[in-house]
């Protein structure tokens, strides 16, 4: 399904027009607020702005940093509470010919320390809120400004000539995969390209209620502020980490939100209260990897006129495909695709020589774009090496994004993960994402991911860590059996961990890093049987060991409790050397118990110590 909305918006909806992408963001942001000067522009729970008063307070801002003779273009630091002042501290910094870097006033002070050394800022915003932190951070090296004593003070004069649409509009600094920071830079001209996609695809007006649950130090936070703000509607932001995810249902109902914009993860916490959000039109999940299950949550709960859009996009590229499901849509069970092309974005998916991978073949995601970011903060190799020159289009270039997906044979995209996540067990590489996929799918199950972490021996397992819905407790035995049937042998789960909630980061992604050691639990519903005899004692002590389970009992089959094949042969030749007697596989397969493994073995003197 793709833009056939039954719930069409109001007849004000007017595309986003693509001569806007000749002036800078400051400059449309005008126009809207001229057009609409009376209209809520900003609410929070201690805010109530129209149009006009935010447009006077960035106006009053931008006229203070010029006061400070700061050299145009330069970086300009933002240390806000999540609320309506860092918007008018970022609109300022925009209309004064600067770009902004917004910092996570939670985040540890070594953290945003880093992100100053690396940035080299000209000068340092923030409110009265946040002066005390600003002036540790700072250290005396740069300028701080208090917005609060800004407002004060109404702009003087004429602000600075017209910005360039190809001018820096900020740097988002992210770890990605390796740890290191890298600081992605973006011009005005393409984020007010990434507005019009999703403008036009989405039909935003201006009687359109945004959520802005992200912090604006996170790139998500650019799209959800500038398709209201550049289109007349009205930005509702949240601060989650404060008020938490009951009071956000609360809010979304109260605010009567039309357009809602999360991580899974977080829609997942307010979906099952969501009949009561009848003015909510959209919403758009991205930044994380959601699953045929959100669809099925979204189509249980939500209004029928609603519209659940699940999309693909990265800071290097903005959006670049989407998805479309309704209430009485048919989602593919095994996936949750990412969709089709939006305007100005070619992707195609790549094999390991870069050539473009047959249709259903797993491949990484490339983007060609002449709308593409402009690179890395002060690493321009790394920026050669993401960004590579499309020879077909001198204005355009082509970002490999680290993704891997497939495309179907209607050039439909699947999301299958990051490529950093792929690993190899036992010399065979895993799809992880497919083996989410397959429990995701499982009833019962809210919440999975899949990761590949080191056993007591060393060797590479796989674990499951998952969440239950609160009504289907999980049947472990079922669970294995499903699974079995459904994946390769070497693509079997070792381990599955039940979790209250996954860990996230601050952006709301599940932080893999911070997952528990994949310690196993019984994959049986069932009791653990004590074991009765010597043998049966010592074979218990030996599979504990080898499986790395607390709990075993005679009657429990070893592939049940996620013994694989390498395991198998480890503890195969472990009873060789303690009971003197071989097994075949074959053999062992009949019956893969204690007790069956026992009456093979018979009675033997030479058993040992069941201490290993």
């Amino acid at each position: 399904m793709r833009n056939d909305f039954k719930n069409r918006p109001a007849n004000d909806y007017e595309p986003f027009p693509r001569a806007a992408l000749d002036q800078s963001i400051g400059a449309r942001f005008d126009e809207i607020a001229r057009r609409f000067a009376n209209k809520l522009a900003v609410r929070t729970k201690n805010y109530s702005w129209t149009y006009a008063e935010l447009n006077t307070r960035a106006e009053n801002i931008a006229q203070a940093i010029n006061d400070h003779a700061i050299s145009r273009p330069a970086p300009i630091l933002l240390l806000f509470h999540h609320d309506a002042p860092a918007i008018a501290a970022l609109l300022g910094v925009l209309k004064a010919g600067h770009f902004y870097c917004a910092l996570d006033p939670a985040a540890p002070l070594e953290q945003n320390k880093t992100i100053l050394q690396s940035l080299a800022p000209r000068a340092l915003l923030c409110d009265r809120a946040n002066l005390d932190p600003s002036e540790k951070l700072a250290d005396g090296r740069i300028p701080i400004m208090n917005t609060d004593d800004a407002q004060m003070k109404p702009a003087r004069g004429a602000l600075p000539p017209q910005v360039s649409p190809d001018a820096l509009a900020y740097v988002f600094f992210t770890s990605g995969t390796t740890g290191k920071p890298k600081g992605v830079m973006d011009s005005h001209r393409n984020v007010l390209h990434n507005i019009l996609r999703y403008t036009n695809n989405l039909q935003i007006t201006g009687d359109d209620r945004i959520t802005l649950l992200q912090t604006l130090s996170f790139s998500g936070s650019v799209s959800s502020l500038f398709c209201a703000l550049l289109n007349g509607g009205t930005v509702y932001p949240f601060d989650l980490r404060r008020e938490g995810p009951t009071a956000l249902a609360d809010w979304i109902s109260e605010q009567e939100i039309t357009i809602y914009h999360s991580v899974p993860s977080i829609f997942r916490l307010i979906a099952g209260e969501a009949r009561r959000f009848t003015k909510l039109r959209l919403i758009r999940l991205e930044g994380d990897q959601a699953s045929p299950a959100d669809a099925a949550l979204f189509q249980r709960n939500f209004h029928p006129s609603c519209r659940l859009v699940n999309g693909l996009g990265a800071t290097e590229c903005g959006i670049v495909r989407q998805f479309f499901v309704g209430t009485d849509s048919t989602p593919p069970p095994r996936s949750l695709p990412i969709g089709h092309a939006v305007e100005d974005m070619e992707v195609s998916v790549l094999d390991e020589q870069g050539r473009p991978a047959r249709c259903g073949d797993t491949g990484e995601i490339a983007v060609k774009s002449r709308y593409l970011a402009v690179g890395y903060w002060r690493q321009p190799d790394l920026t050669a090496e993401a960004f590579k020159p499309a020879l077909d289009d001198p204005e355009a270039r082509i970002y490999r994004t680290g993704d891997l997906g497939r495309l179907d044979e209607n050039g439909c995209l699947d999301y299958l993960g990051r490529k950093d996540f792929q690993e190899k067990v036992r010399g065979r590489r895993v799809d992880l994402a497919n083996i989410e996929a397959e429990f995701l799918i499982i009833d019962g199950v809210r919440e999975a991911v899949a990761v590949v972490k080191p056993d007591m021996q060393g060797e590479n397992q796989i674990a499951v860590y998952y969440t239950e819905q609160d009504d289907q407790p999980l049947n472990l035995s079922e669970v294995w059996t499903r699974l079995r049937d459904r994946l390769e042998s070497h693509s079997l789960p070792s381990a599955l961990i039940k979790l209250d909630c996954l860990p996230l980061t601050a952006n709301g992604k599940v932080d893999r890093n911070a997952l528990p050691h994949a310690h196993k639990q019984r994959l049986l519903a069932a009791p653990a049987t004590p074991p009765k005899t010597p043998s049966e004692i010592s074979l218990v002590a030996i599979w504990k060991d080898i499986l790395g389970l607390d709990q075993i009992g005679a009657d429990d089959s070893f592939l049940e409790l996620g013994g694989d094949s390498l395991q198998l042969m480890r503890m195969l030749n472990r009873v060789r050397q303690i009971f003197g007697r071989d097994v075949s596989i074959p053999g062992f397969f009949v019956s893969p118990t204690v007790s069956a493994l026992a009456k093979i073995l018979g009675s033997s003197d030479k058993i040992v110590n069941n201490s290993f």
